[in-house]
């Protein structure tokens, strides 16, 4: 059976929307995403007039631990889990600052509390790729280099990404991947 590797912050974690909110600013008006679409819109920081370092200011380890699902999350997840059971471990590299990991860890504590020993946090995703490794994620350069190390990505439909048309259908497209991964693996 393949082992199942699964972002957090823009697939289950709404870390945009906390972004946002840390700013006071108004998160996706009218429920739509109010930057650019595909890849560049990601750096939205750029059409706020941030920088960086602004965008992070203030993400400690309270604004990490008390994060909202993404709206789809839960159901990700639990497609995750009825395609691969207890094959799953969480990777995430979130924003490298004092606080941040804790927090990481308190959100998975809070949330999802089997996954606390289910987890790895760092920002070399690939180095666990392999041929029998699937990685959901959000990021096109993660998806990309999770393939180049001869893992099999499937990309989550968001907004900032190149699968963007898809992203009011991405927990649907999700399991037809998946679907098609485990019928792959089982023939």
């Amino acid at each position: 059976m393949k082992q199942l590797f699964l972002d957090m912050d823009g697939v289950l974690v709404n870390w945009d929307k906390g972004c946002h909110e840390l700013h006071g600013l108004n998160h996706m008006p009218g429920g739509e995403w109010p930057y650019k679409f595909g890849p560049e819109g990601w750096h939205f920081y750029r059409e706020l007039g941030m920088t960086v370092p602004q965008l992070f200011k203030g993400q400690d380890r309270e604004f990490w631990a008390n994060l909202e699902w993404m709206p789809d999350g839960k159901k990700i997840l639990q497609i995750c889990e009825a395609k691969f059971g207890d094959n799953i471990c969480l990777l995430t590299s979130p924003h490298d600052a004092d606080g941040v990991i804790d927090g990481r860890k308190d959100w998975i504590k809070k949330h999802m509390p089997h996954y606390t020993h289910r987890h790895l946090i760092g920002d070399y995703k690939n180095a666990c790729a392999h041929g029998e490794s699937v990685l959901v994620d959000d990021c096109q350069g993660n998806i990309t280099s999770w393939q180049e190390a001869e893992g099999i990505g499937v990309m989550v439909p968001r907004p900032y990404n190149s699968q963007y048309k898809l992203r009011k259908v991405a927990a649907e497209m999700v399991e037809q991947r998946l679907h098609k991964i485990v019928r792959n693996n089982n023939e």
